[in-house]
């Protein structure tokens, strides 16, 4: 017998999650840039990544391509400008003096577009997110929940060095790992989900690999606080993606 709680929650994800027609306008105009891309840049590589790609995008969810060629990322970023500007979108900005240079797109229906330059980061978490939430049945709805809850909550997120995406799908992950007590439906999951980090021990380092090594801060020179959330990088074990985390941030989120 369904949870009548998980019919609401069901039911409210259903407001936020885009329709078949606004999918197929996302496919089509991804299509679109990448072949003005391509053609123009022969042997470049236009990639998809972002929640557009794993399944969990919302109706307010941005199109996250990255651009891949074997030149400095300032000087394609210029040929890929080049390469849309005579493209009628609604708007196209160019933002060059970034610490990541970023072209900003937003088309006549709305959909709105950030491409990065040969930062294949992005690509490898998309298809680890993909991996997990096939391994783990609630991860994507519970990773939808905790956008719109961050959203509303106004989190910062990674660009004002708060927590990135992937990093609460991290949080997911290794909540399924570890705890004890879940739940069989997706409310009284997402209720022991924000009980166990209530009582989470921030020493602790978050690594969702199977190993049985000690993962510690010192061990990959993190200099990150014991009071602050350290998650490990399951596709870069050398780097944690709370690194650039700011004590600001940390206090609005936790």
């Amino acid at each position: 017998m369904s949870n009548p709680k998980d019919s609401v929650l069901s039911k409210f994800l259903s407001k936020y999650v885009p329709s078949k027609t606004r999918r197929k306008d996302v496919n089509d105009f991804v299509s679109h840039l990448t072949f003005l891309i391509e053609s123009a840049i022969l042997g470049s590589k236009v990639h998809l990544f972002g929640s557009t790609v794993t399944g969990l995008d919302l109706l307010s969810s941005d199109v996250d391509i990255v651009v891949i060629y074997c030149i400095d990322s300032l000087a394609l970023f210029e040929q890929v400008l080049l390469a849309i500007s005579n493209e009628k979108f609604r708007s196209i900005l160019p933002i060059r003096d970034s610490k990541i240079p970023i072209i900003k797109i937003q088309t006549k229906n709305g959909i709105s577009c950030d491409i990065t330059f040969n930062r294949k980061a992005g690509i490898e978490s998309s298809q680890l997110t993909k991996q997990l939430t096939k391994k783990y049945v609630h991860l994507a709805e519970l990773g939808r929940l905790l956008k719109i809850w961050k959203t509303n909550r106004c989190l910062p997120g990674s660009r004002v060095n708060g927590l990135s995406n992937f990093s609460w799908i991290l949080l997911i992950t290794y909540f399924f790992q570890k705890s004890p007590k879940q739940g069989n439906s997706l409310a009284e999951i997402l209720l022991n989900l924000f009980e166990f980090y209530l009582n989470f021990d921030l020493s602790t380092v978050i690594s969702i690999r199977e190993t049985k090594n000690i993962i510690t801060r010192e061990s990959n020179n993190w200099n990150i606080p014991l009071t602050r959330l350290c998650i490990e990088d399951p596709t870069n074990i050398k780097f944690s993606v709370t690194k650039a985390l700011e004590d600001t941030a940390w206090n609005q989120i936790y």
